[in-house]
């Protein structure tokens, strides 16, 4: 598996982004039998802080920092990213769009990932709908991009660890793990802003309950900042 799509602007097309060249690339991967992640949240993360700690700094102040860890918003405020001079690096965030969407088009399996939370921006539990927004913008369907998060992530490690409980679909055999919406998110993507409960590996969680292991891990990292 490779990631980042970002990885191919310093390898496969550090010379040529044509698109020759990008047929090329997309059809030496798909004879690879390799699944690539293209993490385009993470990047476009990274574009949106280039050079710009201001940028880090606004997202320090945003509710969701409460679920990171003291330790990693440290991190984030001392990321080598912010103190480069400014780059605008938006052609190479379309490039891995339409890369990644010439990648579907092909055939070649992809998987939905962000590094949250590591890379500043890329909040716990909200960065990978981020990323599956990106997707769309790319150009795949709702229904490809979900495949990436679910059945395509347990194709990945089935085929790494064929020993290991199949996940990813809802089928009998398969491991329990079921996110309960309200809304269709084949329709709208805001339908995760509306989490009816959670089943993780057969047990099940209310949204009271979700909520409250939330909550517990928000006023876990409050407390470390009162002893830190």
């Amino acid at each position: 598996m490779v990631a980042h799509a970002e990885e191919f602007l310093y390898t496969a097309f550090a010379k040529k982004r044509d698109e020759a060249t990008l047929e090329s690339v997309v059809a030496d991967v798909k004879r690879s039998g390799s699944f690539v992640t293209p993490t385009l949240s993470t990047y476009q993360a990274v574009a949106q802080m280039w050079g710009r700690p201001q940028v880090v700094s606004t997202w320090l102040r945003e509710p969701q920092t409460r679920f990171v860890s003291p330790t990693v918003r440290l991190h984030w405020d001392r990321t080598f990213y912010v103190h480069r001079q400014p780059e605008d690096l938006s052609r190479e965030l379309a490039f891995q769009r339409r890369f990644t969407l010439a990648l579907q088009r092909a055939g070649v399996p992809l998987l939905a990932g962000t590094d949250s939370p590591e890379v500043p921006g890329m909040f716990p539990g909200t960065s990978i709908v981020t990323e599956l927004k990106n997707l769309l913008e790319s150009g795949l369907s709702p229904f490809e991009a979900l495949a990436m998060a679910t059945r395509n992530a347990g194709e990945f490690i089935h085929r790494a660890h064929p020993e290991t409980q199949p996940f990813g679909t809802i089928a009998e055999g398969a491991r329990a793990d079921i996110l309960l919406l309200s809304e269709n998110p084949l329709t709208d993507l805001a339908a995760f802003d509306h989490i009816q409960g959670v089943m993780a590996a057969g047990t099940w969680f209310d949204f009271k309950r979700v909520s409250s292991l939330v909550a517990e891990r928000a006023h876990r990292y409050e407390h470390m900042d009162e002893v830190q």
